[in-house]
């Protein structure tokens, strides 16, 4: 598979979550406890920036 996200012009990253902008990703669900903290960091982020 990550052949063809390459072929369509993916970068294809090798790591428990990759953070771009506001996009949060990762490989699988092995990946989620280092996926849920890159998703409270954006998020309290998010919240902080709202509230200045």
């Amino acid at each position: 598979m990550t052949g063809d996200m390459e072929n369509a012009g993916a970068t294809v990253i090798d790591a428990p979550d990759v953070v771009d902008g506001n996009l949060v990703s990762c490989r699988g669900w092995p990946d989620m406890p280092q996926f849920g903290r890159a998703m409270m960091e954006l998020f309290s982020k998010s919240v902080n920036s709202a509230s200045a």
